[in-house]
């Protein structure tokens, strides 16, 4: 992980990856390109992940600035990350944006929106911005 065939920012027929229960998942970026967005941020690779439990109900991938609005308080949970080396993304990296509730680990039943890209608050409101590079769909056996 990541994969162009699981890419679901960039194509609508995108894979879903399908795993067993686990306390983590680890992304290997190495082989894969990031595709470069325009931004003010001066950054070329990604910087954070956003992790979501829960499809969205109309089941497109949307991971903006208003998307913490339109999730439960512990469904929303981001992790910095340089872009470039492997990472276990667990409950001892995460941090929930809106709650206080630790990420409990991928659980059977449940679906996950896994979004890369890069992250910054240097909107005149101070409100977190999220552009996405990569987003994966996760369904945990």
């Amino acid at each position: 992980m990541p994969d162009d065939s699981h890419n679901h920012a960039a194509n609508k027929n995108a894979l879903t990856y399908e795993i067993a229960p686990s306390i983590s998942i680890r992304i290997d970026p190495r082989e894969y390109a990031f595709w470069p967005l325009t931004n003010s941020l001066d950054l070329t690779h990604p910087n954070s992940i956003h992790l979501i439990r829960g499809a969205r109900r109309d089941e497109k991938i949307v991971l903006d600035a208003d998307a913490i609005e339109n999730f439960g308080k512990d469904e929303y949970f981001h992790m910095p990350w340089t872009g470039k080396a492997v990472v276990e993304v667990d409950a001892t990296a995460l941090r929930n944006l809106k709650g206080i509730t630790r990420f409990s680990g991928f659980r059977t039943g449940e679906t996950y929106t896994l979004g890369i890209g890069l992250q910054s608050t240097r909107s005149k409101q101070a409100k977190l911005e999220f552009w996405v590079m990569w987003a994966g769909m996760i369904k945990v056996k």
